[in-house]
């Protein structure tokens, strides 16, 4: 659960709009690298010229006079200037899912006896308001980009990112204002004081205070990890709250990623393995590195704090996963015999059969399914399936998560058990997202 929440905030990102709308930086058919993508805005893309293709220059008496370039295509007409109000308006649009996911949680833990781990994001909060405050922040983090024109590369996000996650770490060590510490010192004189390792959670926090030396600062991490709750709302959802910056420099790293991803669309076979022994062998391992230096420089990772560690752990979990599924893609492209990706002007084409795909029928389209540019990424049933209704399926999974919870104590069942109903409801969602694609379903929830 602690790794899912973080490669959910790192997926989101990597399918943002800022993700995506990476104008130029892509590669051609043949493999030759376009422009940087540092040029260009999130909202508005620079319309750039293709990069010419690398080509090996014919004897001089068989060299043919150069073509004639076309003339340059007029420029797109200029947007028109949003509004201070419209520009805060959409996001409260686009996230107004998320207020009534979040909305529905609280009422049901508050009336319908749903069970609450407050020590996940506190008394009242979840994940959806952090969602929330994170497009937010992301929001407000966009137009200060577009304001002072600075780089919007990978690169940037990416430094921008671990430059976050690094002073939100430093942050971490500094006091809490008296006004905490006094709360929380008033919250643990209201508890008994049993302290024994069967104690509560919260009794336990009491007996931490208690045996503090209550002349020393209280850094913000030992507040979040240890302090009593006390009433304020603050207090009470002291990891939801104080986790947002962590999970907002995930998100700048995970925007970072998806222009790494984004950037190899197009590539032929040659260039995609290229940069996937370029993204394996360096991304990966310089990735669990970050997470090593982290962990012990900073200490143990923390989903609570969403600390640096936790924050390098979930990058290298990520890129792992990704460079396995895109080595997995690369050999199936070249096994299957399947042709580089066409061009715009190429007609669509059939996927021959072979013994691989008939071996793969139940995972990839069966022999004689057309295909294009836009669905040669993945060619997978249940990856496309998935794509298709998203955040509908996202919907379903919660409601089924709420009636497991309803009918049993999740955290008092076995292993065995609680293995096959993890199963059971992967098989169940992914037949669910099948059956929708079977039946040409696409729900756009909002």
């Amino acid at each position: 659960m602690d790794m899912g929440v973080g490669v959910f905030v790192l997926v989101s990102a990597m399918v943002s709009p800022q993700a995506q709308r990476a104008g130029g930086g892509t590669l051609t058919h043949s493999g030759s690298s376009g422009s940087s993508s540092g040029s260009s805005d999130d909202d508005d893309a620079v319309a750039t010229t293709p990069p010419a293709r690398h080509t090996v220059n014919p004897p001089l008496r068989a060299r043919r006079p150069a073509p004639t370039p076309p003339p340059p295509s007029p420029p797109p007409p200029p947007a028109a200037t949003a509004t201070a109000a419209t520009a805060w308006h959409s996001p409260f649009v686009a996230l107004a899912p998320h207020f009534v996911m979040g909305g529905s949680r609280l009422v049901s833990v508050a009336r319908l006896n749903y069970q609450n781990h407050v020590s996940e994001y506190g008394r009242h909060w979840n994940y959806s308001f952090t969602a929330i405050a994170i497009a937010l922040l992301a929001a407000a983090a966009g137009a200060a980009v577009r304001a002072l024109r600075l780089p919007v590369s990978a690169t940037a996000y990416l430094a921008a990112g671990g430059v976050v996650a690094a002073l939100y770490q430093v942050a971490l060590r500094l006091p809490v204002p008296a006004t905490l510490v006094a709360e929380a010192t008033a919250a643990a004189t209201a508890l008994p004081a049993l302290c024994d390792h069967a104690a509560s959670p919260a009794v336990q926090d009491a007996c931490w205070m208690a045996g503090r030396n209550a002349t020393a600062p209280m850094p913000l991490q030992d507040w979040v990890l240890h302090a009593p709750r006390g009433p304020s709302f603050l207090a009470a959802n002291r990891e939801g709250v104080v986790g947002i910056v962590g999970c907002f420099a995930l998100y700048l790293v995970g925007v970072g990623m998806g222009r790494v991803v984004a950037a190899t669309r197009g590539a032929s076979a040659t260039a995609w393995q290229r940069r996937l022994l370029l993204f394996g062998a360096a991304g990966v391992g310089g990735a669990w590195l970050v997470a090593a230096a982290a962990a012990a420089a900073c200490g143990p990772v923390s989903r609570r704090l969403v600390n640096l560690p936790y924050i390098a752990w979930v990058v290298a979990h990520s890129a792992t996963q990704l460079a396995c599924l895109a080595a997995v893609e690369a050999v199936t492209l070249t096994h299957t015999g399947v042709p580089p990706p066409p061009s715009r002007s190429t007609p669509v084409v059939a996927v021959p059969a072979s013994l691989w795909r008939r071996a793969a029928s139940c995972f990839l389209p069966p022999a004689g399914t057309p295909f294009s540019r836009a669905t040669l990424v993945s060619r997978s049933i249940i990856l496309d399936a998935m794509n298709d209704n998203y955040f509908a399926l996202f919907l379903v999974a919660n409601l089924a998560t709420t009636a497991v919870n309803h009918t049993m104590r999740t955290l008092d069942v076995p292993h065995g058990p609680a293995m096959a109903i993890l199963l059971v409801h992967a098989v169940a969602m992914t037949a669910t997202a099948v059956a929708w694609r079977r039946c040409g379903l696409r729900l756009k929830v909002w």
